[in-house]
């Protein structure tokens, strides 16, 4: 099907307004997390589990996704997950037990999936090269919007209506998504280009991708990026409300101002890559990281009940993820361009399981003192990070000399 370039871009605007409203269910419902734990009738870690159980969910179903997209097509594959994902949300509404709420939220786990890969995989079928840069760096400033914007939207609603407002919420939401992405996103892949449905091809093409160390590079990197983002939005509320004693609304605006740093230093990342590259946009993000990891010792020998301070050294990553996450994205897909649904279902799931995995660590070990153990976490992975991405930088350097 041939489109205009203002129709692709209309489905683009959808399937970012679908995800924005998907990622929310990530974290809209963070701030009521302790008045959970008392209406459920359960412990603090477990709350936090919640959290991580979305994060695996996401990731082993995606594992399905993009090779199932490439056989049947996109838009019957995100259309059947939306549903599921709306019957999930009712289903938290609803709930009265922790169990059932767990429930609905891996059916969540489910739809965000089919939405995060098959999305993803339509991005790849509608734009090339640069412009597909371009596009996926939109990302960069609807993502932190939707991502600090879902707890103070949560706060309002759970002190107004209650925790399942919330979830109500996203049930809206969702509805509309499914009519836009019904009136405006056409089937993208041609029948002709879709893939043979063969699970030992499938489990040959993975093996592909887990033995390119620059797809594990860029995917490693992308993950421990949103890790740092789950383990602060995790941990924030028993942080700042617990155990620095901020009202509900007070705390979630601390938790939103590292966004609103990361959508500003979106667009100064879109004229860094326009101008001088990618190394340099990596090389700025490894540095970004290593002053992070300096900010956190900081943070944790003089200032640890100091929630300025502890706002300040998380707003240091946040910028410095500005200049990674669009051009690791776009550099995995663009190593495999004609598995696209594949490789977007390898690199969520490499993503989202590395995620689940820290912030199921962090469960464990924050639930004795998350004020003193959390800036040791995050100052290892910020370690971490920067070493990556000046190995990348490096990487784009030795390809660019070659060329």
């Amino acid at each position: 099907m041939l489109l205009t370039k203002k129709e692709s871009q209309m489905i683009a605007y959808v399937l970012f307004f679908g995800s924005a409203i998907l990622f929310a269910t990530i974290d809209i419902y963070v701030p009521s997390l302790p008045d959970m734990q008392v209406f459920f009738k359960t412990s603090q870690d477990m709350m936090q589990w919640t959290l991580t159980l979305n994060l695996l969910g996401v990731a082993m179903t995606g594992l399905f996704f993009g090779p199932l997209g490439d056989h049947f097509g996109r838009k019957k594959l995100i259309q059947i997950n939306l549903v599921v994902y709306l019957m999930g949300t009712l289903m938290c509404i609803y709930s009265l037990d922790i169990r059932i709420f767990m429930v609905g939220r891996l059916m969540q786990a489910c739809g965000s999936s089919a939405q995060a890969v098959v999305g993803m995989a339509i991005i790849a079928d509608l734009f090339r090269g640069v412009e597909r840069a371009r596009v996926l760096s939109i990302t960069g400033i609807i993502y932190p919007i939707a991502f600090s914007c879902a707890p103070i939207l949560g706060a309002e609603l759970s002190i107004r209506y209650g925790w399942q407002s919330s979830f109500v919420f996203l049930f809206t939401g969702a509805v509309i998504y499914f009519c836009l992405f019904w009136a405006y996103v056409p089937e993208t892949l041609s029948k002709d280009k879709r893939h043979a449905l063969s699970f030992m091809k499938i489990f040959r093409n993975y093996g592909l991708f887990l033995k390119n160390k620059l797809f594990i590079l860029y995917c490693s990197i992308h993950a421990l990026t949103i890790s740092v983002f789950m383990l602060y939005v995790a941990n924030a509320s028993f942080i700042y409300k617990n155990q620095m004693g901020l009202d509900m609304k007070t705390y979630v605006y601390f938790q939103a101002v590292p966004s609103v740093f990361q959508i500003l230093f979106t667009i100064v990342a879109r004229h860094v890559l326009k101008n001088h590259g990618m190394r340099t946009s990596f090389l700025i993000g490894g540095w970004g990281y290593g002053i992070s990891f300096i900010s956190m010792l900081i943070m944790l020998l003089f200032f640890s009940s100091n929630p300025y301070v502890m706002c300040a050294a998380t707003c240091i990553p946040y910028i410095a993820s500005a200049f990674v996450l669009a051009v690791a994205v776009t550099k995995a897909t663009e190593l495999f361009p004609h598995m696209a649904g594949t490789s977007s279902a390898v690199f969520s799931f490499l993503r989202t399981i590395l995620c689940g995995v820290l912030l199921g660590c962090g469960t464990i070990f924050l639930d004795t003192d998350v004020l003193q153990v959390y800036p040791y976490m995050m100052a290892i992975i910020l370690v971490i990070l920067g070493v990556i991405a000046y190995i990348l930088h490096f990487s784009l350097k030795a390809d660019t000399q070659h060329s």
